[in-house]
Order: C-alpha cells, then sequence, then structure tokens
C-alpha cells in the first residue's frame, strides 16, 4: 500500500511540477519586459540588476505607490483620464528627482507626485529588503525606475447598460503577504 501511494505521489508530481516551473518561469513584470523595457514605452529601460529586484518587489512596491495616489476632483469633474509615467531616481536612502516624463494635468501630475514622495521610504525599504535576501548576487536596486499609472473614469450609465448590473467598484492588493483594501 505504502509503495502504491509513493508512486501515486511521485507520478502526480512528476506531471504538476513542469507545469507548475514552467507557469512561474514566464512571469517577470507586469510592467517591464525581460530585457527591462518599459512595456508601454519601449524607449525607457532599467539595468539588469535593477530589473532582478524590480521583478521580486514588484508587487509590493506598486501596491505601496497606487494606494497612495488619488484621483483628484478637478480631473473628475474635467472628465481627465489617460496614462501617465513617473520617472524617479532610487538612492539608499530616499526617492529623488521625482518627475513625470508626460503628465496629464487636472492635479493628477502633483496627486502622483506627492504619493511618491510621501511612499519613497518605504518604496526604498522594499528594495533594500530583496537585495538583503538577494545578497550572494551582489545586485543593487539604485538607478531610475519608470512606472506608467493609469486614471480612468467609467461611465456608470454605459457600464449598467453593457453588463446589466450595478458595478462595485473596489481594490485589492497583496502586500507583504497580506491583502489590503
Amino acid at each position: 500500500m505504502k509503495q502504491k501511494t509513493h508512486r501515486i505521489f511521485s507520478i502526480i508530481i512528476g506531471i504538476l511540477f513542469p507545469i507548475i516551473t514552467f507557469s512561474q518561469g514566464s512571469f517577470k513584470s507586469y510592467i517591464y519586459n525581460d530585457n527591462g523595457q518599459l512595456r508601454i514605452d519601449t524607449t525607457l529601460k532599467i539595468n539588469q540588476d535593477q530589473f532582478k529586484i524590480w521583478h521580486l518587489s514588484e508587487n509590493n512596491i506598486l501596491a505601496i505607490i497606487s494606494n497612495n495616489i488619488k484621483f483628484s476632483n478637478l480631473a473628475k469633474e474635467a472628465g481627465i483620464a489617460g496614462i501617465a509615467i513617473v520617472a524617479f531616481d532610487c538612492d539608499t536612502s530616499d526617492l529623488s528627482n521625482i518627475r513625470l516624463i508626460n503628465k496629464l494635468g487636472g492635479g493628477l501630475d502633483e496627486s502622483i507626485i506627492e504619493g511618491i514622495e510621501k511612499m519613497g521610504e518605504r518604496v526604498v525599504l522594499e528594495f533594500r529588503l530583496i537585495q538583503n535576501l538577494k545578497r550572494r548576487d551582489r545586485i543593487s536596486y539604485l538607478g531610475t525606475y519608470y512606472i506608467p499609472i493609469e486614471f480612468s473614469l467609467i461611465d456608470l450609465r454605459e457600464e449598467m447598460k453593457t453588463k446589466n448590473t450595478i458595478p462595485v467598484i473596489d481594490s485589492k492588493t497583496l502586500l507583504l503577504d497580506r491583502w489590503i483594501e
């Protein structure tokens, strides 16, 4: 009985392990290609050391930043939406030279910069945590990063017409191995 169970377990592992390994190997980054190019604007790029740390810390950093950027009332009222790309330099203690590659206006640009400035130390802490875990590789997170941020408005009447439902919009993000809302 023990051998049969062991054989079945071995077969299951033999089938699932390659599938799991293959699916994990294909994920690198939501916003960067494997070579460090920003997916939305391939003229912007981070170096390979930065990318090695970025893809391990991306979920937490994007959650930290997105939860601290607000859609301004002026932009909502004016119907301003779109994608802004923010760039910042990361040093050993904080983020600096926070700037927008393309601007949206309506108070959104200020909201992006304010949100990133507010969480700069926290972002660096995330990078340092990953760097400390990868100490043997001697990789560095220092340098310039680019993050696209999308602001979008939905027309509730149109959503209700197309889906025949009332949309309820919320965000749930993994942050430090726990879900926040």
